[in-house]
């Protein structure tokens, strides 16, 4: 209820007469138009008094003084900020709402197993030497040079993913290195506070690079505590540069519109754990970039294209890499909001994408702009990794386990689907009918250039050179989470360990008052918690998580996969139990003495998923599996150390139709397994211990479209001579059943991941 005009003043002298000052006092140089209650203004001779105004009016959730006219204007609706040097103006509630999982500090966690060899096969390929020779790393205009033009993007984007790397390793030459970068970067801070190259001819483009780079410094301030003021400081004075700079020059119709959710998440990162008493300007900032960014909840739940965008009608609303990352754009919008449909709008919005562009693969089709599902349709690099990291956000903000499920179907298939086993070439774009990767005039992908499926050094496009590096890492650090219940969340299976101290698990159990620790803890100090999952998972079924060091009874929580129906688990050795519910969170308290231990069987089964003309697509558990095919390889340029540029040509068959039952698949489907080596790269093809025995029968006719594989063949198709082909009157000339082997998708140059099929 609106308060009348007698009881606003009468709050006014009471709040006069008391000398109340509340905690913050507003953003100064910041009013907010309109929104007013009845009787405005009134008086009140500080900021701090017209706050404490606003604090005992039940309907005010904002407020503007004019302390040199000592008067306050109270707010029934929080309105949009406008700069005005005159006012200081605040919102009564600058907190977020809960996520459902809890973020551990960088740092907190480690990977081991194959997980640490397989990001120590990052470090030492390409993304670990593009400072040796690149120019637009080791000539960076960030750092001095003068390289890197354009956007500016590709040297925040190589620390958002290297960073992480260099510490999570323990690397201390790449340490070095990110080191000398962070010190060169904050060395050209502006008096304004501005980072970075300061291009005012971008208009609202210029803010997009300084979204990754304030992501990367978050990070670096988390794995490196004694830099932390320093890098924050820094930070901070950028993000209110930012916040001036927006009101001047708006987003608009750019990169950074597109993109704003990455700078939301960097100043939602602020306001929680090191808001510096800036939490009003931090606040502010946030709205200003919810509210002049891209509508995409709008675009994804009604304005949604549902095929293949044609060159003629490319925005930057259909763009592939724009879409990934604002696949989690309800989701952050939702916790400065607090509007429940925000968060509806994020479950709705990426259920739309992944209906009409979505992949076997678990990304979407996106060669540069949405492609349909055709699997022949690339999908960028930088979109892999991008869609892995939003899912992971989603997952950890709106705490659906499926979102996890898609994280961990991206990074353990698509990811390395673009990559080399050593990690030192990529592909622009993958396929996941992926015959061939060469140069090619004419190409079924709309955009982008004839290089785009090679696989080398920066293939069409830099961008992905640059943000390639993000994907492995922040899979890592989105895989342990705390929770709401003072426990600790497992949200992917993988080989890693989290040690979380007791600062920062009474923080979580006191009731989360007040910025949240973020600094990693001291390992091996007394009263910290340490979680261990081990097991060669996805290589082997089964997984031990354990927990030592916990308060008796400490929740853990285990995400069971969607595809783990028959799952079984004992606790402390004890009978076996389950199945735990597919696709929801396995609670188990921690015992008496602060520890227990969960042994995990997934079981999982092989399963068909039918796509585009009804394709199928071979999975158990957590891996895709796809027919590979012999490639021969041609060498086009050499760089520097192991850096090529090279094209791949098929050097067996191609063109099969998989001969399944698809309602029993593992009557004609035989799952083996030699087990993982130690120490050897278990994603190459000659390593890769995995694999699905299958019958096929050749297709001949099954051709090319623009260079690639044609849209496979209608499915469950007949072949002439079955005993359907009559009943038909139509069928396919197919060969005899032959065997052959599936391996799963990432250990794959060539293959086809969808494959046409017909009965036994």
């Amino acid at each position: 209820m609106r308060q009348p005009a007698s009881r606003v003043g009468a709050l006014a002298v009471l709040a006069s007469a008391c000398g109340v000052a509340l905690a913050t006092v507003g953003d100064p140089g910041v009013n907010r138009k309109y929104g007013d209650m009845p009787g405005m203004p009134v008086t009140a001779t500080s900021p701090a008094g017209c706050q404490s105004l606003c604090a005992a009016a039940p309907d005010c959730v904002a407020w503007v003084s004019d302390p040199g006219a000592t008067q306050c204007w109270l707010k029934n609706t929080v309105m949009p900020s406008n700069q005005d040097a005159s006012f200081v103006s605040g919102v009564m509630n600058t907190s977020l709402a809960e996520p459902a999982f809890l973020e551990l500090p960088l740092g907190s966690l480690r990977p081991h197993g194959w997980m640490r060899d397989w990001l120590e096969t990052q470090r030492q390929g390409l993304f670990g030497h593009l400072q040796d020779f690149w120019a637009d790393i080791e000539n960076s205009t960030w750092i001095g040079g003068t390289a890197d033009g354009g956007l500016h993007e590709r040297t925040p984007y190589w620390l958002n993913g290297m960073i992480a790397v260099a510490y999570l390793l323990e690397d201390s030459t790449m340490m070095g290195v990110v080191d000398d970068y962070v010190d060169a970067i904050l060395a050209r801070q502006q008096p304004d506070g501005w980072l970075g190259p300061d291009d005012s001819s971008l208009g609202g483009d210029a803010y997009w690079a300084r979204f990754p780079l304030m992501l990367a410094l978050i990070q670096y301030a988390q794995f490196n505590p004694s830099a932390a003021d320093r890098v924050l400081n820094a930070t901070h004075a950028h993000v209110r540069a930012m916040q001036m700079r927006m009101y001047a020059v708006p987003l608009g119709d750019s990169w950074s519109g597109a993109r704003f959710m990455d700078g939301m998440l960097a100043v939602q990162w602020l306001l929680e754990h090191d808001p510096r008493g800036n939490g009003q300007a931090l606040w502010d900032t946030a709205e200003l970039l919810r509210t002049q960014g891209f509508d995409w909840e709008t675009y994804f739940t009604q304005n949604l294209p549902h095929g293949p965008v044609p060159p003629s009608q490319a925005t930057l609303l259909n763009h592939g890499v724009n879409v990934g990352q604002a696949l989690k754009s309800g989701a952050v919008k939702y916790r400065h909001s607090r509007d429940p449909l925000d968060a509806d709008a994020a479950r709705l919005g990426q259920a739309n994408v992944f209906r009409y562009h979505g992949l076997p693969h678990g990304v979407f089709g996106s060669d540069e702009h949405l492609g349909g599902s055709m699997p022949s349709r690339g999908t960028e690099l930088c979109t892999v990794v991008e869609t892995a990291f939003s899912m992971s956000e989603l997952f950890r903000i709106l705490g659906d386990v499926g979102f996890a499920d898609r994280a961990e179907r991206i990074v353990l298939n698509a990811l390395n689907g673009e990559l080399t086993p050593s990690m030192w070439a990529h592909q622009y774009l993958q396929q996941t009918n992926q015959r061939a990767a060469d140069i090619e005039s004419v190409h079924v992908w709309a955009t982008d250039g004839p290089d785009a499926i090679l696989f080398g050094l920066a293939p069409n496009y830099g961008c992905c050179t640059a943000n390639g590096p993000q994907g492995l890492p922040k899979f890592v650090n989105r895989a342990i989470f705390g929770t709401a219940d003072g426990g600790v969340a497992v949200a992917q299976l993988t080989p890693l360990a989290a040690e979380i101290s007791a600062e920062l698990l009474s923080h979580w159990r006191g009731g989360r008052v007040g910025p949240a620790p973020f600094l990693p803890p001291v390992r091996g100090a007394p009263g910290n918690v340490v979680v261990n999952v081990s097991g060669s998972f996805p290589f082997s079924d089964n997984v031990t998580i354990s927990v030592t060091g916990a308060p008796a009874g400490m929740p853990l929580h285990i995400r069971i996969p969607t595809w783990a129906a028959d799952a079984r688990y004992t606790v402390d050795g004890g009978a076996p139990q389950g199945p735990p519910p597919a696709g929801a969170m396995l609670v188990v308290p921690a015992g008496a003495a602060g520890e227990v231990t969960v042994e995990l069987a997934t079981r999982p089964r092989i399963a068909i998923e039918t796509g585009f003309n009804g394709a199928a697509s071979v999975y158990r558990g957590a891996l895709m599996y796809a027919l590979p095919i012999k490639e021969s390889v041609r060498v086009l340029n050499r760089y520097y150390g192991n850096s090529t540029d090279m094209a791949f040509q098929n050097a067996s068959g191609w063109q099969f139709a998989l001969q399944v039952d698809e309602s029993q698949p593992e009557q004609s489907l035989r799952f083996s397994s030699r087990g993982p080596v130690p120490g050897v790269q278990p994603w190459a093809p000659d390593t890769m211990p995995l694999s699905i025995a299958a019958t096929v029968r050749s297709l001949p006719t099954w051709g090319l479209e623009l260079n690639s594989s044609a849209p496979p063949p209608p499915s469950p198709l007949v072949c002439e001579g079955d005993d359907l082909a009559a009943l038909r009157g139509s069928a396919w000339p197919c060969g005899q059943p032959e065997q052959v082997s599936l391996v799963p998708y990432a250990a794959t140059n060539l293959r086809i991941g969808a494959l046409p099929w017909t009965h036994p």
